[in-house]
């Protein structure tokens, strides 16, 4: 482990990870201003407006609550943290020893929720890759499994390391191929769905063609940079920890609010289409493959925006 020391690295990490919480803090009160907002109600009868109460029992706002919870325990958890190694641990004189234990109960509640912030991340994505499609159950089938593995793994990761010996490095002990295969699968969901949704939204939807304009490329390029954003992060964590470096706690750490802001980036920029879209007065109809005729977009799956494909 050179370069930087336990300690540096946790408290590098901690202030990294309040910099990015605050940014998905920002952005999830901003998707809930424009999905609450009077101006993102459709034009359409009121058969297609949805109430409050319809709003909050939808996957994708259910999704959003739990990620919220997950991410901003997962920051208290790494602040009780701070203070546990520099108040409560030994007098506050061993902080090194501190997080050089890695079998403390906080350092599992916080593996806990890291693990449910991914899954609440990626199973998201797979239910929007499921809504593009057009309900397409076989097209979800590769990134469910993968999810499963997630899933699997990150329970793994969380009992292992409680199994750690005090002073013992995750790349010494069982807990290094759990790791791996946690990295592994999450990339592989979030790089599977992502081209698929973006592939078949530029490919096969005849609402692209009668838009035609910025709002349509921005929802492309907002699921890609989106994309980017995570499977960077994702793939520094797995490098950085691959190479014994301290700098793996900073990525490790800051994981949930990145999983959180690639997450809200797509809500905000679909509702921000949406907004844009009506307030120019313009009403997209979709043609589905199943019924040959043209409705308006079925108000259960969208995100307060008439995207080109049921994202939400």
């Amino acid at each position: 482990m050179s370069g930087i020391s336990l300690v540096s690295a946790n408290l590098a990490a901690l202030v990294v990870e309040t910099f990015f919480y605050g940014i998905y803090f920002i952005l999830s009160v901003i998707s809930a201003v424009l999905i609450f907002s009077p101006s993102s109600a459709t034009p359409y009868s009121s058969t297609y407006r949805r109430s409050p109460s319809a709003t909050v029992k939808r996957p994708i706002f259910i999704s959003a609550i739990l990620l919220f919870i997950f991410v901003t325990a997962h920051w208290i958890c790494d602040i009780f943290r701070a203070y546990q190694a520099f108040v409560l641990f030994e007098g506050g004189v061993r902080p090194s020893d501190f997080y050089a234990d890695l079998s403390q109960s906080s350092k599992a509640v916080k593996n806990g929720l890291l693990v449910a912030s991914k899954v609440t991340s990626d199973a998201t994505l797979v239910y929007r890759l499921w809504l593009a499609w057009e309900r397409n159950s076989k097209i979800i089938i590769f990134p469910t499994v993968t999810l499963l593995g997630l899933t699997i793994f990150g329970v793994g990761i969380t009992y292992q390391v409680t199994q750690v010996f005090p002073g013992e490095q995750l790349y010494e002990s069982s807990t290094n191929r759990w790791v791996t295969g946690d990295c592994v699968f999450t990339l592989c969901t979030n790089l599977y769905c992502t081209v698929l949704i973006v592939r078949h939204i530029w490919k096969t939807n005849d609402a692209f063609k009668t838009l035609g304009s910025t709002s349509v490329n921005n929802i492309l390029i907002t699921f890609i940079e989106s994309a980017m954003i995570y499977t960077f992060w994702s793939a520094l964590y797995f490098i950085t920890y691959e190479s014994h470096s301290n700098l793996q706690f900073v990525f490790l750490d800051t994981w949930a609010p990145i999983a959180g802001i690639a997450f809200m980036l797509i809500n905000v920029r679909i509702s921000l289409g949406w907004t844009r879209t009506y307030q120019k007065e313009s009403i997209i109809h979709v043609r589905t493959r199943y019924s040959g005729d043209q409705r308006p977009l079925d108000s259960e799956d969208t995100l307060s925006f008439p995207p080109l494909v049921h994202t939400s």
